[in-house]
């Protein structure tokens, strides 16, 4: 299911967010996702915590790093900065090894 509200005022997104997270926290605790096909983005990145572990999503978070490392690429959209370096900090991964090309 999509679910898209169009609150009129701060009161009605207060209880959007509220109807929101609660239809997230339904659909995975019947084995359902936060997201669908367009993935987490700005919006849904709070619902994240409804499914995974900090410890899963710091995972994540090293894996971005690893691919991202100067984290060019949307930064804060899903990750925000600090969390990337606490990822790193911490070790996840294992270090990035400089790439080689072989003789051409």
């Amino acid at each position: 299911m999509h679910f898209n509200f169009l609150p009129k005022n701060d009161k009605e997104a207060v209880r959007a967010r509220q109807c929101l997270t609660a239809f997230c926290k339904r659909a995975v605790s019947q084995g359902g996702t936060v997201s669908a096909e367009h993935g987490i983005g700005k919006i849904k990145k709070p619902y994240l915590k409804i499914m995974y572990t900090p410890q899963d999503i710091l995972e994540m978070a090293a894996l971005k790093k690893y691919f991202d490392p100067h984290c060019l690429l949307g930064l804060d959209n899903i990750f925000e900065k600090e969390l990337l370096i606490e990822a790193e900090s911490r070790a996840c991964l294992p270090a990035r090894q400089g790439t080689k090309r072989s003789p051409g």
